[in-house]
Order: C-alpha cells, then sequence, then structure tokens
C-alpha cells in the first residue's frame, strides 16, 4: 500500500529528539522491559476471519510467540478471555465467533457505519475523511482513512446501555505506532471511558476514571493488512474491556494496578478514529520519526450482543 499521509503528520522538528527510552505511559509509569517494547510479541499467523484490503482472503489469525498466549504473566483475573470465562455470547467459542453481513443495509444493529453512503445524520466527523473508490476498503467500496486526532462520533446508540459488542475494521500500514493511542472511547454517564488503542504496535485495552487510567497492554502485533477487531465493553458487571482479533481472544500480558472500572449504568457515547497521544513512529515512543503509521477503518458496528466478522 503506498503510504498516504496528512499534513498534520507534520509536526515540530522537537519531537524526533525525545527517545522511547525515557517515554512514559499516561499513568505517568515508566514503561517497562514487561511491557513488550516495539520489538517482542507474536505475529499473526493463524487462520483469520477477514480480508485484506486488495480482496484476497487474510492469512493472519492471532498466534504466535508472545501473542495470545500473553508472554509476562499471561491473562490476570483483570482480563478474562469472556465474560464467564467460556465463550461470552453462548457460541461455540473462540473459534472465529459469529459471522454477520457485510453491509449496514443489511443488518440492523442500534449502531452501524460501512462508510458507503454519507453523510449519516447520526455520527458526526465524518467530512472529507471518507475515501471511495480507491482499493483500500476491507468491504464495499469506501472506507475512512484516519489522519491523527480524526475520530468518528455518534450518541444515537439505540438499545445499547451498559453493555457493549463492537466490530469494526482495521489497516495499520506499516504497523501500528510505538507510542499508546486511542482507536475506540465509549464513555458512561460519569464521563468515565473504556478505550480500544494501541501501544507497542500491538493492540491496547483501557480503563479511564478514579482520576487515573487502567492500562491493560498486550503483545497482540497490529499485522499489515485489513484484520477484524471486535470488543465487548461490560460495564453492567463491570469488567475490563475484552477484545478479539480476526476471532481470537487477546490476552492482557501487563495490566494496571489501578482499581476500575465502575459500573456503568448507561454508554453515552461512542467515538471511533485515530488519536495518537505520543506521535506516529513505528519505532519510537515519542514524537515522530520514520517510518509513521498510516491507517484504515471500515464496518464499524456495536449491538448488545456478539455480531462476529463478517463471512467473506
Amino acid at each position: 500500500m503506498r503510504m498516504t499521509f496528512h499534513p498534520s503528520f507534520r509536526w515540530a522538528a522537537a519531537g524526533l529528539l525525545l527517545a522511547a527510552c525515557s517515554a512514559q505511559s499516561e499513568s505517568g509509569k515508566p514503561i517497562s522491559d514487561a511491557a513488550g517494547g516495539a520489538d517482542v510479541g507474536g505475529t499473526a499467523s493463524g487462520g483469520a476471519v477477514g480480508s485484506g484490503g486488495s480482496g484476497a482472503p487474510a492469512t493472519g489469525g492471532a498466534s504466535g510467540g508472545g501473542g495470545i498466549s500473553g508472554g509476562s504473566g499471561g491473562a490476570t483475573a483483570d482480563a478474562p478471555i469472556a465474560a464467564d470465562g467460556g465463550s461470552a455470547d453462548g457460541s461455540s467459542g473462540g473459534e472465529g465467533g459469529p459471522t454477520s453481513a457485510a453491509a449496514c443495509a443489511d443488518a440492523t444493529y442500534p449502531v452501524c457505519m460501512d462508510f458507503e453512503k454519507v453523510p449519516d445524520a447520526k455520527w458526526t466527523g465524518i467530512g472529507a475523511n471518507v475515501q471511495t473508490g480507491t482499493g483500500k476498503a476491507a468491504h464495499g467500496n469506501a472506507a475512512f482513512h484516519g489522519p491523527p486526532t480524526s475520530k468518528l462520533t455518534t450518541t444515537q446508540l439505540g438499545t445499547i446501555t451498559n453493555v457493549m459488542w463492537g466490530r469494526f475494521y482495521l489497516h495499520m500500514t506499516p504497523k501500528a505506532p510505538v507510542g499508546h493511542g486511542e482507536m475506540v472511547g465509549v464513555f458512561d454517564q460519569a464521563g468515565n471511558w473504556y478505550e480500544i488503542g494501541f501501544e507497542f504496535n500491538a493492540l491496547q485495552g483501557n480503563w479511564h476514571g478514579n482520576g487515573g487510567e487502567k492500562y491493560m497492554r498486550t503483545k497482540m502485533l497490529l499485522p499489515d493488512r485489513y484484520v477484524c477487531v471486535e470488543f465487548l465493553l461490560d460495564g453492567e458487571t463491570p469488567k475490563p474491556a475484552q477484545i478479539w482479533m480476526d476471532g481470537e481472544p487477546v490476552v492482557y500480558s501487563d495490566v494496571s494496578p489501578l482499581q476500575g472500572p465502575s459500573k456503568a449504568t448507561k454508554f453515552t457515547k461512542l467515538e471511533i478514529g485515530f488519536n495518537p497521544y505520543h506521535g506516529l513512529s513505528t519505532v519510537n515512543y515519542e514524537g515522530n520519526v520514520m517510518p509513521m503509521t498510516d491507517m484504515w477503518i471500515d464496518d464499524i458496528a456495536a449491538d448488545t450482543k456478539r455480531i462476529g466478522c463478517i463471512s467473506n
């Protein structure tokens, strides 16, 4: 894929002088070797459910050294694979889960955006970021090409109250940044919020509340192709965010001791996009040392039950 960068990538040159060795998380804690680092973790090499942006079937699932098996410590009590320790949706388990329709026109999800028909009055922030006919969509003909700090937002969540299942297709090229950033934010009535993000080139879970950030790092590296990312945010129980990539559960390898999540009575807003907190470099925690990340998002959906990846 040809790298395409938004003008906002041209940030101050001073950021290039910051070194990864002095980086800190948003909680202020130094980044330790146990958290992975840019060169630690597994690669996606198992059977996939999603498809590549070029139309070829995706060939990577979520396995390999340091992948869903965890790494330093594996799963913790704060990061269950499923809501009840088994299959969180009551289906046949982690073997890809259920499958779903490709287009919002074929579905009845409370929240849905496939970018095939825009603008949509339920969403703000779409603007000129939706690109059509470029061959970069996961499915269909259009996708969201996210410049840094761009995001789509909706407050119209339909029947969703305090439990949300989500699904979106993600392509970060050449890979995710080393620095931490947000892709999905779901806010509750008290202003606390769940985050599905990235750090150390990998997926990350997060919860923001009690005046701090409960980071939940993984070693699930994001490959240079479209992947199907699913998440469960259970504010009723409450539990930390649970994540799947191409149908396989993602295990946290480094979990903050901060208390949380707090019980939620109502989710009020969902935002999704590309919000890097520490720059876009794939090799440096701070600043914008090349190479830098470019991102595409497609086929967003949320519901009260598991949606699943799209059946090709």
